[in-house]
């Protein structure tokens, strides 16, 4: 018997991400694009697919009321708070 997961929440993906970080950089360290209100997805998308963080980073997207509002986390572009404001490269 599989026992599923329960999604983490926002704090507990934060914090997941905080310490991930400690042992890598993120692909999308310094680049402004990333945190820009009209950041580009599919360039950024290609970024995010390589960097090392991309699953604490992912987590940190699809939960609820995290910040930032706005920008690219894990392949997709959030605009607003909400996790269905996500928008994906495909």
């Amino acid at each position: 018997m599989t026992r599923s997961r329960r999604p983490l929440t926002a704090a507990e993906a934060y914090a997941a991400l905080q310490r991930a970080m400690l042992d890598a950089d993120p692909a999308c360290s310094g680049d402004d694009r990333f945190t820009a209100e009209d950041a580009p997805l599919e360039p950024l998308s290609a970024i995010c697919a390589t960097c090392p963080l991309f699953e604490p980073c992912e987590a940190v997207a699809m939960s609820s009321q995290t910040p930032p509002a706005w920008g690219v986390l894990a392949g997709r572009i959030r605009r607003g708070s909400n996790p269905s404001s996500l928008t994906r490269a495909d």
